[in-house]
């Protein structure tokens, strides 16, 4: 089992000269209880039941089995993706969270199909134009779930939205949504984010009443710069999720985004409130944690898969950002012998060789996906084939290596809450 922490970075303090400076990070509690799930962590600051106070909720992973629905032939059986609440019971200046509460949806637990790399990420919005809130979710095969609201903290179940054409809406698998008037001409539109597909948008073409959404239509978003550290390789990859705030104050929104490695970023707005246009990424936070850590050892922020929500949680009149992630830790059943600590770091080093043999016959990250972990072959030569083959039967044979001393650690599931007050 991975462990997998709910980060929460929030309290940013000033903004100088294109810098934002964060607060240390410290652990979020309910109950008098460290907030703690199973992974794939994202939160929303939401008046749930209608009492004033600013809620948290916090969707997660899951780890109940989804009956009735056929395995991801990669990732395999499907779970339901859950959303917690935690009902404020101090104050908007001073948040303290009550007892942990299932979302229902229809009288049940609300979930999203998860079985990979995301979870239920709540966004409130009344997209039907009753005055009601209510929620919707991406999912992992990308559709988007949409729960009616009927009143404070009660909802129907889920619906997939359709697209103008009757069509699923569904950009690209590992989605989350979010609501903006993207154009700005007075309705919602869904801005879409995926771990490997790019940022898209649909567009709005009927109502707030009755939305008529078109298919995701790609945003040439430009990719961030960072060292892609298995490989110790300069990369330029998509962003995992992107948040659309006013970040810098000067009217038009902005992209704060998490990216896979753990990083925070934002692109700025340079349009126009009818046309927006982004700049290159700037860097917010610089994860150090190598996504995992010592069972018991200190949270060392961010793990990756970052899902991000800008809010102003102290009301001292600045932005702060709440950061859910995907973090592992593990505990050492006992300590390597150095004979084993030898063959096992050799066995990792081939597997890092042989996959940077194949990153240099195939530098298209998604090509060299394909060919290095899903056996996807299209376009190859026979000859290419059979190479690939062999390498990746070699990597095969250090990974049973390292897997022998892999089962002397055990791995444990979380995921914590973390706030970087000011």
């Amino acid at each position: 089992m991975k462990k997998l922490f709910i980060l929460v970075l929030l309290g940013f303090t000033t903004y100088l000269h294109g810098q934002e400076v964060f607060s240390p990070p410290v652990l979020l509690k309910a109950a008098n209880q460290i907030i703690d799930h199973s992974s794939h962590t994202a939160m929303s600051i939401y008046d749930i039941n209608n009492d004033g106070l600013q809620d948290l909720i916090v969707g997660e992973f899951g780890d109940v089995p989804l009956e009735g629905m056929k395995e991801d032939p990669v990732y395999g059986r499907y779970v339901q993706g859950r959303c917690h609440i935690y009902l404020n019971q101090g104050s908007n200046e001073n948040p303290e969270y009550g007892e942990d509460h299932l979302l229902l949806a229809g009288g049940e637990p609300a979930f999203v199909p998860i079985t990979c790399c995301i979870g239920f990420t709540p966004r409130f919005i009344d997209l039907d134009g009753d005055g009601i809130d209510d929620i919707i979710s991406g999912s992992y095969p990308g559709e988007i779930y949409f729960f009616k609201g009927e009143g404070p903290g009660i909802f129907s179940k889920s619906e997939i939205l359709m697209d103008a054409d009757g069509d699923n809406l569904n950009a690209a698998h590992s989605s989350v949504a979010e609501p903006i008037d993207f154009d700005n001409d007075g309705d919602i539109d869904l801005l879409i984010s995926s771990r490997m597909d790019g940022t898209f948008i649909s567009i709005n073409e009927g109502s707030n009443s009755n939305p008529k959404f078109t298919k995701g239509q790609l945003i040439p978003l430009p990719k961030y710069d960072h060292i892609y550290a298995p490989l110790k390789e300069p990369r330029k990859s998509n962003v995992s999720h992107v948040h659309p705030i006013d970040w810098n104050g000067d009217g038009l929104f902005d992209l704060v985004c998490g990216t896979e490695q753990g990083h925070l970023v934002w692109y700025k707005n340079s349009g126009t409130k009818k046309k927006a246009e982004f700049l290159k990424a700037e860097t917010l936070f610089t994860s150090r944690s190598g996504w995992d850590n010592l069972e018991g050892g200190p949270v060392i922020p961010l793990g990756g898969r970052c899902k991000v929500f800008a809010y102003d949680y102290n009301l001292d009149g600045k932005l702060d950002l709440l950061v859910g992630d995907f973090y592992s830790s593990t505990k050492v059943a006992r300590e390597l012998r150095p004979e084993e600590e030898m063959e096992w770091d050799m066995a990792k080093k081939k597997n890092r060789n042989l996959l940077l043999k194949l990153k240099e016959m195939y530098p298209d990250v998604k090509q060299f996906r394909n060919v290095a972990f899903f056996n996807k072959f299209e376009g190859l030569s026979k000859k290419e084939i059979r190479k690939i083959k062999k390498i990746n039967a070699e990597i095969d044979e250090a990974n049973k290596v390292t897997a022998k001393f892999q089962k002397l650690q055990e791995h444990f599931g979380h995921g914590y809450v973390l706030d970087n007050p000011v």
